[in-house]
């Protein structure tokens, strides 16, 4: 049985370690779907810009850095969980997303080869909860052909 692990944020990706290896098997890969939001530098340099934080400085400049180190902070995010799983003997395969939960995960779903299990990463109260709206999370589980799990990251 394949498992499909979501990775929303890039913090707090340790709580899913142990639910992960609770479940792995050895020879069976688990699939690390980094789901990003690929308008998150022009989100944060249109609202510093608003509220007057970047005054003449160049947006682009500053969008190629935000966008740089939320790279850098998902990579890192992976490499932690690869590291972990890999020294357990299971091998693990890492993918990078955009788009809405829903059919960002359902696509990544029916391409993974007999998936039995989701783990999904429950990021805690920030801006990423937008995609954790009981909605969403209900309709995921509703079309998703294998059960999913939500682990709470972090502090709620």
């Amino acid at each position: 049985m394949n498992i499909l692990v979501v990775i929303v944020e890039s913090r707090g990706v340790e709580a899913l370690i142990p639910e992960v290896l609770a479940v792995a098997k050895p020879g069976f890969p688990v699939t690390l779907l980094q789901l990003r939001d690929g308008n998150y530098s022009n989100k944060v340099c249109n609202k510093l810009t608003q509220e007057g934080w970047l005054g003449a400085h160049n947006t682009e400049e500053i969008g190629r850095a935000v966008s740089e180190d939320y790279e850098t902070r998902f990579n890192e995010a992976c490499r932690i969980l690869r590291q972990e799983l890999n020294a357990h003997g299971i091998e693990t395969l890492c993918i990078t997303r955009d788009g809405d939960l829903v059919n960002a995960v359902l696509r990544v779903a029916e391409d993974t080869e007999d998936l039995g299990l989701i783990i999904l990463g429950k990021p805690a109260r920030n801006w990423l909860t937008r995609w954790f709206k009981d909605f969403n999370v209900r309709l995921l589980t509703e079309r998703a052909t294998v059960e999913v799990q939500v682990i709470p990251l972090g502090a709620e």
